[in-house]
């Protein structure tokens, strides 16, 4: 019994470890939002596009 309740409780430890250093991980602060604006030829249509750029090695 005591043994169970330790292994569930190292379990639970371990995984909310893993979600916190994913989530300080993925913090994108090498990343930046790109905005573009295209005008047709009849000036009346514009289309905004956002593109994110990201310039980090790995992305969790």
């Amino acid at each position: 019994m005591k043994k169970t309740i330790i292994f569930s409780f190292s379990v639970i430890l371990v995984s909310v470890m893993a979600i916190l250093f994913i989530d300080n991980s993925n913090d994108h602060e090498e990343c930046s939002q790109v905005k573009e604006t295209k005008t047709f030829a009849n000036g009346a249509t514009a289309i905004t596009t956002e593109t994110h750029i990201c310039k980090e090695e790995f992305n969790l």
